[in-house]
């Protein structure tokens, strides 16, 4: 899923479950916050300390995307949870075999415990910030269903998400299309290669990564597509607006459960909205709500403030465009400088594509960093301290206990 669902559709769906405005907004951020925590660097700061960023996203086209470390502490625990073999299409055996446990599924008993464990720290600091990172994996268990983590370093790991065939459905021809998207993953910088590039690249094991085999197909909420899973030999078919909708009845119902209202403050509640009274306006945006991740943000920005999910409040009114770097600026005060001789030629590489995705700022500047007055307590801090929780969570106890040791 993309930033319409993970940040303004999980806003709609706190208000709906009866939480006001300002808490709404912090658990919707940290469901979105969750794909743009990309730094794993430790923090030195000039007035002493230092503090550990969590990684909770990965640059899917990097030098280390590939490492086990990644696949499992990253995209497994937090994009493609493991669903432990359960309702899957099809498995080669009576007794599932370890990647097929490691394939996401869809509302899965490992995602139902993962939100029991966060109904249990109703006493956290943190606990609005494990919400959000709750919401967004278990929301992924629906949008990835059928798809791994892993693409490397076990037997067969190439095919669990190997794909072709891929169509998309067309409201004028009535009929679905082999689908060809504009720009794919080198694009931008291979120019006139374009597809045929991609068609290369797709071909080789190194990309078998998630769901990269069918784009973004599975994100963008209004799509209804097919395609082939190669490892089942079946052709699926699938109908996000459908799958989204699911996703989002079960995360309204778990938001308004007497275990998440207990840890939350009078002041921070409200009277929740009936599902019936939401799954009009959700349906009609996610099947509506079409074109570019930014055009489709623009829809629900403005569906808000407008009132057109049953709330209107000043909160409401005021609620604005995401901006993955308000909480960290917050937090921390961050100054870059140039250093030696290669400065601007560091500056000038770093404006091409390729470039930005192999080679580290840290090779070009020097950071100066200190933590602001209130770090301690400060929305960016306690998401970190939220995913360790989480990824500790995930992986050393839920996968643990069911005999997936991933840690």
């Amino acid at each position: 899923m993309q930033k319409d669902f993970h940040f303004y559709a999980v806003y709609v769906l706190c208000r709906g479950a009866g939480i006001k405005p300002a808490l709404a907004k912090k658990i919707a951020y940290a469901s979105q916050y969750v794909d743009d925590a990309k730094f794993g660097e430790a923090i030195s700061f000039a007035n002493g300390g230092r503090f550990q960023q969590e990684m909770t996203a990965h640059e899917l086209i990097a030098a280390d995307t590939l490492n086990p470390e990644t696949q499992y502490r990253i995209f497994s625990a937090f994009h493609f949870l493991p669903g432990n073999a359960q309702n899957l299409p099809r498995v080669t055996s009576p007794e599932p075999k370890f990647r097929e446990r490691m394939i996401c599924t869809p509302d899965s008993g490992v995602a139902q415990e993962l939100l029991e464990h966060v109904k249990r720290i109703s006493n956290r600091e943190f606990f609005p910030q494990a919400i959000g990172i709750a919401l967004h994996v278990y929301a992924d268990t629906f949008a990835h269903q059928d798809f791994s983590g892993l693409c490397r370093d076990f037997p067969g790991h190439g095919l669990i998400n190997d794909a072709d065939g891929v169509k998309v459905w067309n409201d004028e021809s009535m009929s679905f299309e082999p689908y060809a998207p504009g720009r794919g993953i080198f694009s931008k910088t291979i120019g006139l290669l374009g597809n045929t590039a991609n068609w290369l690249v797709n071909s080789f094991e190194m990309v078998k990564l998630g769901h990269t085999q069918v784009f973004t197909l599975p994100d963008e909420p209004y799509r209804r597509w097919k395609y082939r899973h190669v490892y089942y030999g079946l052709t699926l078919e699938r109908n996000n607006p459908n799958i989204f909708l699911e996703a989002s009845q079960k995360m309204h119902s778990f938001l308004g459960s007497p275990a998440i209202r207990v840890g939350l403050t009078e002041a921070q509640l409200e009277q929740p909205i009936p599902w019936d009274s939401l799954e009009g306006p959700l349906r009609n945006a996610f099947s509506q709500f079409k074109g570019t991740e930014a055009e489709r943000c623009g829809k629900w920005l403005e569906a808000i403030r407008h009132g057109d999910f049953c709330f209107e409040e000043d909160g409401d009114r005021d609620f604005s465009l995401y901006d993955d770097k308000v909480w960290f600026e917050v937090a921390v005060y961050c100054r870059a400088r140039f250093f030696k001789w290669w400065a601007k030629f560091g500056k000038f590489l770093g404006k091409v594509w390729v470039v930005r995705k192999f080679v580290k700022n840290e090779w070009f500047y020097v950071y100066e960093w200190r933590d602001k007055e209130g770090f301690k307590q400060s929305d960016w801090k306690k998401f970190h301290d939220a995913a360790i929780w989480h990824r500790f969570t995930v992986l050393n106890r839920i996968m643990s206990d069911r005999g997936m040791i991933c840690g």
